[in-house]
């Protein structure tokens, strides 16, 4: 079951102008996940991150996430830490990017993730 980020740490972003009047903007950002591990094999879950201004109209959204803290409590059995993939949704005008997590091992944790988002449209 999707969960949200539990925060936002160093949200940057950038914005500038495109020839035809539209908003272009840079994100990044690092989001909390505090995803655990349940065993051997690789249990899957999904943070939703919201990045970003309001906007009037997004036209389009190129995302990218990846691992930025991992632990382990005891010795690493069967251990493994993955972002599958990165996607975005347009939630109510914001950006909110969908991040495919993966985790293997009991007492294995991801605990953030890093993210980049380049996206254009009007911003509102």
């Amino acid at each position: 079951m999707a969960f949200w980020a539990t925060f936002i740490d160093s949200p940057h972003e950038l914005r500038v102008r495109t020839p035809d009047n539209r908003d272009l903007v840079f994100l990044t950002g690092t989001a909390g996940a505090d995803l655990v591990g349940r065993g051997s094999t690789w249990y899957r879950d999904q943070v939703w991150i919201p990045i970003g201004p309001h906007w009037q109209r997004i036209d389009n959204v190129a995302p990218v996430a990846a691992l930025a803290a991992i632990s382990n409590e005891q010795t690493a059995v069967n251990a493994g830490w993955a972002t599958d993939n990165c996607n975005w949704l347009n939630i109510n005008g914001r950006i909110v990017l969908t991040v495919s997590l993966a985790i293997s091992d009991i007492d294995g944790h991801l605990i953030r993730v890093a993210y980049q988002a380049t996206a254009v449209g009007i911003i509102g």
